[in-house]
């Protein structure tokens, strides 16, 4: 290979352009390689190695000099849909100075250029009250000024201009004065611009399914990030009880062997509720028209979350135009990427026989009322196929989304057909996918709410009282159409505990305390929880738990189901406290209430809290809290764990 050095600079675009570096293959005279290269200076060091090995490999078709300039042609229409996309975004207003602001996630330019923007609008701010006649909403519309040239929704919009609302004026100016503030935002931006450019480059199809390699890449070492802090916090609450953060997360639907169980019972649950109501199931492709995909030559240059925003708005036109014409429909949403990061929809829809045809007439007037002629429309904008009973249940057609768009959980040694990987490499494109573009994957409409069904699962004693046990056995036993029917006749709501000025921006923070049930309040967040680091002690605990759980996951893949072991699981330390003190031997206090914080507080770690138990306990007796072994007792004023 020869190296040659090529330079251009349209005249008036100096500032854009640098010279490159152009790799020649040795085939070629390096005279044909006399032609320029333009490279724009905000462009990732990828997308400039692309356009480069595009170059060259147009250079080796090259038969005769004038066959160059065709493929100058399509160096040109590159450069100039990436400048096209680069003008779509704020950054091109910064100076030649400010160049790596965007190339990297956090990075001191753009650290330095959030806490320029805080200090901007304070300034406007202060500018603003220098008036007289100024009031509180002219200044939020100062800095609102300066959030709109970054393409940023100011906070509360509708509140403040419409509502007129002071306060939320006030808790706005906060947040646009605040760098972390601007520093979350531009992050995002900056990460949709990235993104946009590796599309634009053509970086993202079927080598680079879903998304581009870089973003991927910094979107696995967000989790890996995210999982360190969690396995290096804990998480205590009021009465002592301390796990760490990461045991926490995984036991809740941030797991996404947890979330996709829940989403098939919820699927499961829509199944028997259209059964019950005499529905029938239809299942849905919903794509957007070509001038969407990246791969068209159509193409309108825009983002995967315009074309999101297009099919968002379509269906809430056909949802209401069914609503005036009666029509009940209920269901779930999938949104999925096809190879070239477009959105589309996987829908499992269920109504009434008697309006399936009104039901498909106004799904295909608005599928193809933009661009409903054009090429393959027909073929593929939209495709509505009826639930065959012959060949499974209505969760059964979905539940390959679901899998494919989480973890591929239950689809070991299966392929993601669309992006040609294995399935579970397949989900993580997908959720990466889902995160850098800030799309919702999974929605379900025509149903109660399932924060409900999350309160009721977090009881730990039961029966609760009338009006709520029928929805708390049915949460508990993952039956929701149960679920449903209980609400229907004892509806219930969620409870929040309002803290005025909770936060650094003087807002009012909304926290859900429980449910409520004909007016009455049912807690199910009576305790309160805080996070601290680890000590070394914990750091080390938790290390050899993680160590022990992987030799017992491996030992468990290797044998029969029913000879696995059980994970192992986190131990509640034995908690240095001194239990006598101040009192003497003769304790005379056996109610848990009328204790000391400090000694109610451990015994409420482990859950000793009946009068019996702390008799026994204080006369020197043992407690069996679990089933592994293991007792607690009192000796010389300390909680000491012992194996029994």
């Amino acid at each position: 290979m020869k190296i040659k050095s090529a330079k251009y600079a349209p005249a008036g675009q100096v500032d854009n352009y640098q010279p490159v570096i152009v790799v020649v293959p040795q085939e070629i005279d390096p005279a044909y390689a006399v032609t320029p290269l333009p490279v724009l200076n905000f462009l990732p060091a990828k997308i400039r190695r692309k356009l480069e090995a595009d170059f060259a490999k147009r250079l080796l078709k090259v038969k005769a000099l004038e066959h160059v300039a065709p493929f100058d042609t399509e160096t040109d229409k590159q450069v100039d849909r990436l400048r096209r996309i680069w003008a779509k975004y704020p950054f091109r207003l910064l100076d030649s100075k400010a160049k790596y602001t965007v190339r990297y996630r956090k990075s001191e330019q753009l650290i330095r250029l959030a806490n320029m923007n805080a200090a901007d609008s304070l300034h406007l701010v202060h500018a603003s009250a220098e008036d007289d006649d100024c009031t509180i909403f002219d200044a939020y519309k100062s800095a609102m000024l300066l959030c709109e040239k970054w393409m940023i929704n100011a906070p509360y919009q509708t509140a403040v201009l419409q509502d007129e609302n002071e306060l939320a004026a006030e808790c706005a100016i906060l947040r646009m004065i605040c760098p972390k503030w601007w520093a979350g935002k531009l992050s995002n931006l900056r990460d949709k611009c990235m993104e946009h450019l590796f599309i634009g480059a053509g970086m993202v199809g079927k080598f680079n399914p879903y998304i581009s390699a870089e973003s991927f890449a910094e979107w696995e070492a967000q989790q890996r990030s995210a999982q360190q802090w969690l396995e290096m916090t804990m998480i205590e609450s009021e009465s002592g009880m301390m796990l760490p953060l990461a045991d926490a997360a995984a036991s809740g639907t941030a797991n996404p062997s947890n979330r996709f169980t829940e989403l098939v019972v919820r699927a499961r649950g829509l199944e028997e509720m259209a059964e019950d109501a005499e529905k029938i199931g239809l299942f849905i492709t919903l794509t957007a028209p070509s001038k969407y995909h990246a791969v068209s030559h159509k193409w309108n240059e825009e983002a995967p979350k315009v074309a999101q925003r297009y099919l968002v708005g379509q269906w809430a036109k056909m949802r209401a135009k069914l609503n005036r014409n009666g029509v009940d429909v209920s269901g779930l949403r999938v949104v999925e990427p096809h190879k070239d990061g477009t959105p589309h929809w996987h829908l499992l829809v269920f109504v009434k026989p008697d309006e399936v045809e009104l039901f498909k007439s106004v799904l295909k007037e608005y599928a193809f009322e933009v661009d409903g002629k054009e090429a393959g429309a027909a073929e593929n904008r939209l495709l509505i196929e009826p639930i065959d009973a012959a060949k499974g249940s209505a969760v059964g057609y979905v539940i390959k989304y679901l899998s494919k768009n989480i973890a591929g959980e239950h689809m070991e040694g299966e392929k993601d057909l669309t992006a040609d990987v294995d399935a579970q490499r397949g989900a993580r494109l997908a959720t990466a996918w889902a995160s850098r573009h800030r799309l919702r994957q999974f929605q379900f409409f025509g149903t109660s709410s399932v924060s409900i069904w999350r309160e009721l699962r977090r009881f730990r004693v039961c029966p609760q009282p009338q009006g709520i046990e029928a929805a708390r056995a049915a949460a508990d036993s993952s039956n929701w159409l149960e679920f449903e029917k209980s609400l229907s006749v004892q509806p219930l709501a969620l409870d929040y505990e309002i803290t005025e000025c909770g936060n650094e921006y003087g807002e009012a923070v909304k926290r859900i305390r429980g449910l409520l049930s004909d007016g009455r309040e049912v807690v199910t967040r009576g305790e309160r929880w805080k996070l601290r680091e680890m000590t070394q002690t914990e750091k080390t605990a938790f290390s050899d738990l993680k160590n022990e759980r992987a030799k017992v996951s491996n030992f468990n893949r290797q044998v029969l189901k029913e000879e696995r072991k059980e994970i192992p699981t986190w131990k509640q330390p034995a908690l240095d406290v001194d239990f006598r003190s101040p009192w003497t031997c003769g304790n005379n206090y056996t109610a848990l209430d009328s204790m000391p914080p400090k000694v109610a507080k451990g015994l409420r770690a482990l859950g000793i809290v009946d009068n019996d138990s702390l008799d026994i306990l204080f006369d020197g007796g043992l407690i069996s809290c679990d089933t592994g072994g293991t007792a607690f007792t009192i000796r010389d004023g300390q909680l000491m764990e012992v194996e029994i």
